[in-house]
């Protein structure tokens, strides 16, 4: 069931027809007959055989415009949603052997419309890898701010670790200085005191 979600989302499909494959219901075994019939009776045949034959796509200008509006970012688009529809057809199918327009509706070949979502695709990749990068950008910048200043807190209390210890050795060699100069002027004042006794 998953395989079959998968294969019916990797494409478009307009309808989808369940088929039995033999008459006993059996996995992975496939009556040729069983199944050519059902899809005789279905009329499967016959669409496809129409679909091959025309037009197969078939959208309105408003529904194609808001889906391949992506590839007209450069062109120079008329105001009316029909008149931009054609220019990008005109781009891709200059022949307009491929496509048609009819009163409400865009007719597309089925060649011409795997080529234009082949192309859509890319577009919209390219632009979400853009915007990807923009975001891992802001991200990696916001990231490199947020260590900046982590590590400018951690210079600064280091740098005032060091200081702080620097300014304590040169008090405590001041104090030292100081006692032992105190200590001198006091013997020596000690000594003229003794002296004139």
């Amino acid at each position: 069931l998953h395989s079959l979600m998968a294969t019916l989302s990797s494409s478009n499909p307009f309808f989808v027809r369940c088929i039995k494959p033999n008459m006993q219901k059996m996995p992975d075994q496939f009556d040729q007959a069983v199944v050519l019939n059902q899809l005789r009776y279905s009329g499967m045949l016959e669409t496809v055989r129409i679909r091959k034959a025309g037009y197969a796509v078939r959208r309105p200008f408003q529904d194609f415009y808001k889906r391949y509006k992506v590839l007209m970012r450069n062109l120079a688009l008329p105001e009316d949603v029909r008149g931009k529809c054609t220019s990008l057809l005109q781009l891709y199918d200059a022949s307009n052997s491929e496509w048609q327009l009819g009163k409400t509706k865009v007719f597309l070949r089925e060649s011409l419309e795997q080529k234009l979502e082949k192309r859509r695709e890319e577009e919209v990749s390219h632009a979400a890898m853009v915007i990807r990068a923009y975001v891992l950008g802001f991200l990696a910048r916001k990231q490199y701010r947020k260590v900046l200043y982590c590590v400018v807190i951690i210079q600064k209390n280091y740098r005032a670790f060091l200081l702080r210890r620097r300014f304590l050795h040169l008090k405590k060699a001041a104090i030292v200085f100081q006692k032992q100069l105190r200590g001198q002027i006091a013997r020596r004042v000690y000594r003229q005191l003794l002296a004139e006794k």
